[in-house]
């Protein structure tokens, strides 16, 4: 968002994102002629075995954007704590000119704003936010929302994706812009040509029965959480149908109660076996079975398959028509049932 942002007002930055495609960007990747470089980085080790660094303390930014803190990988990490600890770590790399831009929403990302000490701009839906989001409004492909910072009122901006953590990240974004000298307009109208990223709430087709078939890399119960909220939002009157890949054994384990109550906004939700990790053995006392029985007490319509062969199949016998959402869900292979269904094999 942030490398569109910079491309259409002619800063030709470099940029480094991990996904596949940027449809508002030529890749995901370009060596530009600009002085900006945007670059997409995370905590996960550099080597699990030879180099355990964060990876993105390889870093040294100058404007640091922390969108959130949440305990993503628990198979290199024992705790939260050990999570913000490296995230802190990061932000002290910021040279005495340079500045933290995080939203402030959540318990963790308060915490460690409170830990942090150096020039801090914080964002988000709390009033007492630097920056403030309001007015929050989406379609089923677009997002609008309004700006406040100091009481005073920055006007709407808008964005080719709709969820209200798209917002927040474009919330981030202006900021970006600001710090850098762009001009409000020039913000919003950088803003108004982002259209997401692959296998973040990707359109992919029509299923033959009318239904709408749509992909997304979600894999941790917040993500899922706000993925659902975004869709039972954008479309309140559909029927959503979530075709779900737990991945790793490690993650679904220690989150497992998690995973449980992260489907309230799903009206049927099929979970598939687990996608293992190539860094974690194959756990034959453990099944995402489990995961399927303890989301029925919960109350949902909940069906386990052993492979996605079977979802596919199970998918392509029901009448799922305009009014249904039917959502793939995860970080393994889930993807590919989209192709199937639509009948193009798969990526």
């Amino acid at each position: 968002m942030i490398a569109t942002l910079l491309c259409e007002n002619n800063l030709d930055p470099s940029y480094a994102i991990g996904t596949g495609e940027i449809p508002s960007l030529r890749s995901s990747g370009h060596f530009g002629k600009g002085k900006y470089f945007v670059a997409e980085a995370d905590e996960y080790f550099a080597d699990v075995i030879y180099d355990k660094t964060p990876k993105f303390l390889y870093q040294s930014p100058k404007i640091l954007v922390v969108t959130n803190i949440d305990f993503d990988h628990p198979d290199i990490y024992e705790s939260i704590d050990e999570i913000r600890k490296v995230f802190l770590e990061f932000a002290n790399k910021l040279p005495p000119d340079g500045i933290l831009i995080s939203c402030g929403d959540g318990e963790e990302n308060r915490s460690f704003l409170n830990s942090f000490e150096g020039k801090k701009i914080i964002y988000g839906f709390s009033p007492d936010c630097d920056f403030v989001l309001e007015r929050v409004s989406s379609s089923s492909d677009k997002t609008f929302f309004w700006v406040k910072s100091n009481n005073t009122i920055l006007g709407q901006f808008s964005l080719q994706v709709f969820g209200e953590q798209n917002a927040l990240n474009g919330l981030s974004a202006v900021i970006v812009g600001l710090e850098i000298g762009l001009s409000v307009e020039q913000i919003r109208k950088g803003l108004s040509k982002f259209k997401g990223t692959k296998r973040r709430s990707e359109f992919i087709g029509n299923l033959t029965s009318g239904g709408l078939l749509y992909d997304d890399y979600a894999h941790h119960p917040e993500e899922i959480k706000k993925t659902l909220s975004a869709f039972r939002k954008s479309f309140p009157k559909h029927k959503i149908v979530v075709a779900f890949q737990p991945h790793m054994y490690s993650r679904t384990k220690k989150l497992f109660n998690q995973f449980a109550t992260s489907f309230s906004d799903a009206d049927e939700v099929l979970i598939s076996e687990i996608f293992p990790s190539f860094r974690e053995e194959k756990d034959p006392n453990f099944s995402s079975s489990l995961l399927a029985e303890e989301i029925k007490k919960y109350g949902k319509n909940v069906i386990y398959f052993a492979n996605l062969a079977d979802v596919v199949k199970y998918v392509s016998s029901r009448s799922y028509d305009k009014n249904t959402l039917v959502i793939s869900m995860g970080a393994g292979d889930i993807y590919k049932i989209g192709r199937e269904l639509l009948g193009i094999g798969s990526r």
